[in-house]
């Protein structure tokens, strides 16, 4: 089965002229085909017929399929395979059942989905970065209550020091930066700054401020 699969030229060359696994069908797996295929064509579902597709695993039966993106090369082209397995759950001890099933690369799928521009990126910039140089923690929840109330956030991670997180708050585009040590944190404020002035200075707001204060700012750069 793995000569079938395999891509050295010589190999294809030489499976190329060997008996098809469709030449050997019987009567009922011809049947069960030939359904499989109507229900494509019946549901508009383009499809190729590959003999030389092969599974990994003895336990299929039947029709074996992938899924191929367009998109990608073609050496990473599947996104999705599987095929029937009528007599897996009667191996394994149980009772006589039919099955189907695949498996999915969400890897590849995002590939795929990126490849063929399913789910464009919004156009909308990050307008607040959040620089937490204490535990993480500030920053962990200051990002989840911006978005919650419909500001694009983001934040540094890893613990990286103040001027590596104020650098990535500039590459980011953003136009407040949050700014929480432990300073910051012993008075209960979070530091303000205006990334795109220059000559603004930081301000101290009260923690239980800051977002209507950052919605405020924002406000007044729309």
């Amino acid at each position: 089965m793995r000569v079938l699969e395999s891509n050295r030229s010589a190999t294809v060359e030489v499976a190329r002229d060997a008996p098809k696994l469709a030449e050997f069908l019987g009567p009922d797996a011809i049947s069960h085909f030939d359904r499989v295929q109507d229900g494509l064509g019946s549901l508009g579902i383009p499809f190729a017929i590959d003999p030389r597709l092969v599974r990994g695993l003895d336990y299929y039966t039947h029709t074996t399929f992938e899924f191929q993106s367009s998109a990608l090369d073609a050496a990473q082209n599947t996104v999705c395979g599987g095929g029937r397995y009528d007599g897996l759950v009667e191996e394994l001890g149980g009772p006589e059942t039919a099955g189907i099933g695949f498996g999915m690369g969400v890897e590849r799928l995002l590939l795929a989905c990126d490849a063929e521009e399913s789910f464009p990126g919004s156009d909308e910039n990050v307008r607040v970065w959040i620089v937490d140089v204490a535990d993480g923690r500030s920053a962990r929840d200051l990002t989840h209550e911006l978005r919650a109330a419909g500001v694009s956030a983001d934040r540094s991670f890893d613990g990286r020091s103040m001027r590596s997180q104020m650098k990535a708050a500039d590459r980011s585009g953003a136009d407040v930066a949050l700014i929480i040590g432990d300073q910051e944190i012993s008075e209960g404020t979070v530091g303000v700054r205006m990334l795109r002035d220059e000559t603004a200075a930081q301000v101290p707001v009260p923690r239980d401020q800051v977002i209507t204060e950052v919605q405020r700012l924002l406000d007044t750069r729309s």
